[in-house]
């Protein structure tokens, strides 16, 4: 996977994910936000599995560089969504 790629990944979870957090945070009397959120967890979690996974597998073959930004670029959404999890049960 290209360090582009990974980077898409990344831009996409954390856009769609930011987009249901301030969704929540301007209308939290809804469920609607919740239920969005727990699925969009769920698919996020299997993608970026995979991707990772992918990776993993290619850095361990090949001994790239270039695989390694990817995943770090992977690995920066699991402390966003920590943050957003944390606010959204607690305020």
């Amino acid at each position: 996977m290209k360090t582009k790629t990974a980077f898409k990944i990344f831009a996409s979870f954390f856009g769609i994910g930011t987009f249901i957090f301030v969704g929540h945070l301007l209308v939290p009397e809804t469920m609607i936000w919740y239920i969005l959120g727990f699925v969009f967890i769920i698919i996020a979690l299997i993608v970026n599995s995979i991707a990772l996974l992918s990776n993993i597998i290619k850095l361990i073959k090949y001994d790239r560089l270039e695989t390694f930004f990817s995943i770090c670029i992977l690995l920066i959404n699991i402390p966003v969504a920590v943050i957003y999890f944390h606010f959204l049960f607690n305020f």
